[in-house]
């Protein structure tokens, strides 16, 4: 499995954060900037680049069977199933270790963002 590096979202590390989707979809997507302060990992390929990464989001106004669930977000990664699995194992362990009970993603804080989908029951 490869190295995941853990980081906190600041404006210091924020192009770190933005790195993959700035240079998978040419630039960020539209809706709201992730706030800092999220725990985020990432892995790298051989060069350097980032290859994968996601955030932990928190909600606590999102309630599920009494509990509030831990959520995955921001979550992009290249043609890469080891450095997909690495990202999301390490938020998967953090959020576990908070005593979160149940795992959301990808919801990055809330359903209500441009990548929202409505389907009908």
């Amino acid at each position: 499995m490869r190295n995941v590096e853990r980081h906190v979202l600041c404006a210091e590390n924020r192009p770190l954060f933005e790195e993959l989707p700035r240079r998978l979809y040419g630039s960020l997507y539209r809706g709201e900037p992730a706030p800092d302060g999220l725990a985020f990992f990432v892995t790298r390929d051989p060069a350097g680049r980032v290859s994968a990464r996601a955030a932990i989001w928190t909600n606590p106004e999102l309630v599920h069977l009494g509990s509030v669930p831990g959520l995955v977000g921001s979550f992009e990664s290249e043609d890469d199933g080891d450095a997909a699995q690495a990202v999301l194992a390490a938020a998967e362990s953090e959020i576990r270790v908070s005593g979160a009970t149940r795992i959301i993603g990808p919801m990055n804080g809330s359903t209500w963002a441009s990548y929202r989908v409505a389907m009908e029951e």
